[in-house]
């Protein structure tokens, strides 16, 4: 029972269904940590994760870090910013997933995206991961873009999205008033 460290890499952590569909939790950068709630609660960690790339992990075991904790108190506080940061993840995905429809998880993502990196999104991770991390498939990720395309909010060109109508984009991210999109 333990942590992981990701040191270098990116992992993606997922909920799967019996009949294989997934949804992300949370894409792992490195520096992050994973896995804590297992070590803290001691129960089995009730996610899968796997490499997107090649990563490297250390593993700290749950007697070091507890013998860590007794020995520096402030690790323990950052431990739990760290599972405060999670929560507020997992508070987000609850949020997105029953209470927002597809486009409106889109427009969500690409204003989060585009806040950081201009008008222009370009895409970090395959559509298909993008899509896992909406809660959604492939093909209505795809179709919604088209929607959102045909009706001028956003042009998409390969992994790069052109946000052409922010205001729009946001109303629709709000879900305040359903935008026609056929």
């Amino acid at each position: 029972m333990g942590f992981f460290v990701l040191l270098e890499g990116k992992v993606r952590i997922f909920k799967a269904s019996a009949d294989g569909r997934e949804v992300n939790i949370r894409l792992v950068q490195a520096g992050e940590i994973f896995a804590e709630v297992a070590m803290l609660d001691g129960r089995r960690y009730p996610a899968n994760c796997i490499s997107l790339v090649e990563s490297k992990v250390l593993f700290c075991p749950r007697d070091t870090f507890l013998r860590l904790l007794a020995d520096s108190p402030s690790v323990g506080l950052k431990m739990i910013q760290a599972l405060c940061s999670h929560l507020r993840i997992m508070s987000q995905l609850i949020d997105n997933l029953a209470l927002k429809d597809v486009a409106a998880r889109i427009a969500a993502s690409l204003i989060e995206k585009s806040s950081s990196s201009g008008a222009v999104v370009k895409l970090d991770i395959p559509k298909s991961e993008w899509a896992k991390k909406l809660g959604t498939v492939s093909e209505t990720l795809s179709r919604n873009l088209r929607k959102l395309s045909s009706a001028g909010i956003i042009k998409v060109d390969r992994n790069a999205i052109r946000v052409l109508d922010k205001e729009k984009l946001e109303i629709i991210a709000r879900g305040e008033k359903r935008q026609n999109l056929t």
